[in-house]
C-alpha cells in the first residue's frame, strides 16, 4: 500500500514540476509603445484605455518629463481646432507632450502639467499632423485613460443685476453676478461717484477676482471713497468684468449708469 501511495505522489510531483519551473508570463508592451507606430486618432471625441505597465521609453524618444514609459498617438487636423487633451481617470501620475514633424526632426510645441490620477491639457492647433506622447511618471505605469475632445463654446462674460449698499462707516458694497460660458477666472472692478452739497464729489474704486463656473457666480466687493464717505441716495456706477477660459479666449462686459445706494441700518 505504501509503495502505491509513494508512486502516486511521485507522479503528481512530476506533473507539477514543469509548471513550477516555467517562466512567468509577461504582458506585451502596448502596440503604440513605439514612436514609429502611434495609434491614429481617427475622430474626435476620442478615448483610449490601455495598460501601460509593460510600456517602455527608449533613450532616443523625445520627452517633456523623462517619464518611465510613453505611448504615442497621431492626430491629423484639416483646420484649426481648440481641443482638450485629458488623462482624467488614469490610476497613476501621467503627463502629456505635443510634437510636430519638421525638416530638422520632431519639435516640441507643448507640455502638460503632471497629475496623479490625470490632468487636462487645453491646446489650440492649426491644420497639420501632430504626435501626442503620454508619459507614465510612476516607474510601474498602470491603467491609462487618454481622451481628446473639442473645447466648449468660447468665453462669454455677462453682468447680472446690481445692488449697492452703504454701511454706517460710509463704505459701499457692490453685489452682482458674473455669467460665463466656460470655466475661468474673471476680474471685476467698479467705481462709484456721489455728489453732496458742500462736500463736493466723492469718488471710490474697488475690485475683486473670482473663479467662474457656468452659468454664473455671485460677486460682492467693497468700494471706499478716496475723499470722504458714501451715503444714501443716487450715485454714478461703472462696472467692468474681464475673463478668459483655459484656451485664452477672452471676453468682457461693462455697464454704467445712475444707481440708488441703500443705507444699511
Amino acid at each position: 500500500m505504501r509503495t502505491r501511495r509513494r508512486a502516486g505522489l511521485v507522479a503528481a510531483l512530476a506533473l507539477l514540476l514543469p509548471l513550477a519551473l516555467a517562466p512567468a508570463a509577461h504582458a506585451a508592451p502596448p502596440p503604440h509603445d513605439d514612436l514609429a507606430s502611434p495609434t491614429p486618432i481617427t475622430s474626435i471625441p476620442f478615448t483610449d484605455d490601455v495598460d501601460t505597465s509593460e510600456a517602455t521609453r527608449p533613450e532616443d524618444e523625445p520627452s517633456c518629463w523623462g517619464g518611465s514609459s510613453v505611448v504615442w498617438y497621431e492626430l491629423q487636423l484639416d483646420d484649426e481646432e481648440y481641443l482638450s487633451l485629458s488623462t482624467e481617470g488614469s490610476d497613476h501620475a501621467v503627463a502629456m507632450s505635443l510634437w510636430v514633424e519638421t525638416e530638422w526632426g520632431l519639435e516640441n510645441i507643448g507640455c502638460s502639467g503632471d497629475g496623479e490620477g490625470g490632468t487636462t491639457f487645453p491646446v489650440f492647433l492649426g491644420a497639420g499632423t501632430f504626435l501626442v506622447g503620454v508619459e507614465a511618471l510612476d516607474a510601474e505605469g498602470g491603467q491609462l485613460t487618454f481622451s481628446i475632445s473639442r473645447a466648449p463654446a468660447a468665453q462669454d462674460i455677462s453682468l447680472g443685476p446690481v445692488l449697492v449698499s452703504v454701511d454706517r462707516a460710509g463704505r459701499a458694497t457692490i453685489s452682482t453676478s458674473i455669467g460665463c460660458a466656460a470655466p475661468g477666472g474673471v476680474w471685476v472692478s467698479g467705481s462709484l461717484s456721489q455728489k453732496f452739497a458742500g462736500r463736493g464729489l466723492l469718488v471710490g474704486t474697488g475690485d475683486t477676482y473670482v473663479s467662474c463656473t457656468p452659468p454664473s457666480v455671485p460677486v460682492t466687493f467693497g468700494v471706499s471713497a478716496d475723499n470722504g464717505t458714501f451715503g444714501g441716495g443716487r450715485a454714478q456706477l461703472t462696472l467692468n468684468a474681464y475673463g478668459c477660459d483655459a484656451w485664452e479666449r477672452c471676453d468682457d462686459a461693462s455697464l454704467s449708469g445712475r444707481i440708488g445706494l441703500s443705507r444699511n441700518r
